[in-house]
């Protein structure tokens, strides 16, 4: 399939650009959300200084609320999303009123396919972690023998550690890229899921044949502002701990946690919509259409 017509910094501004066309969709779908991410980082220490040098007591509480936390926005996220790919992709008139929010079946499939999403995001990291540090150390063992087998007197060192940190950072240089890719092709089921289409995980990967280091791109590039907001505000948050600026610094970093959500949504939006025209354009006529022409 070629895919000239899709840019990828036409999308990152056409993704940005919705955001600001679309106010009213913004401010009736967003406040809600926005108070409540906001109270759940403030009650489950989102915002709390760093973990780094506490002891493992302190430690594990502290990661098991993190978990709670990205779970609880990750419900958040998909209720949000489902709504916003509707407006996106069907009008503002799809999701009317002021409690432009539900949950229901269409929320839980969409949080379900999210979630398996995420947990095909470590696995294929793991699994290439693990591949590429069994490889190298294989090839390096067959080195060993070679040598050996030649008689000569040098050798490979095996099992050092600095041999591990060099293959276990070569792994995940890999490994990242490789989970992204994967994820994100397959993340095109999220807005027809969200309108209700009928696309499954294979077919969202073919949907995006040919553009998938194009979707790849674009989501990072869509991602990086809203994310190096929120850790600006973050650390603006921690170091007004003792302060009442704390609060609005909290607030501001919950907002862009609803921005990063809301942008992304729309990247994907209008990438299955472009991948879709595209692919009906250049889908070969029906007979009938054929003879009528």
């Amino acid at each position: 399939m070629q895919n000239a017509k899709i840019r990828i910094w036409r999308m990152v501004k056409d993704s940005y650009g919705f955001l600001l066309s679309h106010p009213r969709a913004l401010l009736r779908v967003g406040w809600l959300p926005l108070l409540l991410i906001f109270g759940l980082n403030l009650a489950l220490g989102g915002f709390d200084a760093s973990l780094l040098g506490k002891d493992l007591a302190t430690l594990l509480p502290s990661l098991g609320r993190g978990t709670a936390l990205v779970l609880l926005q990750s419900m958040i996220a998909a209720v949000v999303l489902v709504a916003w790919h509707r407006i996106v992709l069907m009008g503002e008139a799809a999701v009317p009123g002021l409690f432009s929010l539900h949950i229901g079946v269409r929320e839980a499939r969409y949080l379900a396919s999210w979630l398996l999403l995420s947990l095909l995001f470590i696995l294929v990291a793991v699994l290439s972690v693990l591949l590429i540090v069994a490889l190298g150390f294989g090839l390096m063992l067959g080195g060993e023998v070679a040598l050996v087998t030649a008689g000569s007197a040098g050798s490979i060192p095996l099992g050092e550690k600095a041999q591990f940190v060099a293959l276990l950072t070569l792994s995940v240089v890999f490994a990242l890229p490789a989970a992204t890719y994967a994820t994100t092709r397959l993340s095109l089921i999220l807005p027809a899921l969200a309108t209700d289409q009928q696309r499954s995980f294979g077919g969202a990967w073919q949907l995006s044949a040919g553009s998938g280091w194009r979707l790849v791109a674009a989501s990072l590039l869509v991602m990086l502002p809203m994310q190096l907001g929120y850790l600006a505000a973050v650390q603006l948050a921690k170091s007004l701990a003792d302060s009442l600026l704390h609060w609005p610094a909290a607030l501001l970093a919950s907002g862009f946690i609803l921005l990063l959500i809301m942008v992304t949504g729309t990247l994907l939006s209008l990438f299955s919509r472009a991948l879709e025209q595209e692919s009906a354009a250049q889908a070969p006529a029906a007979p009938d259409a054929a003879l009528a022409g």
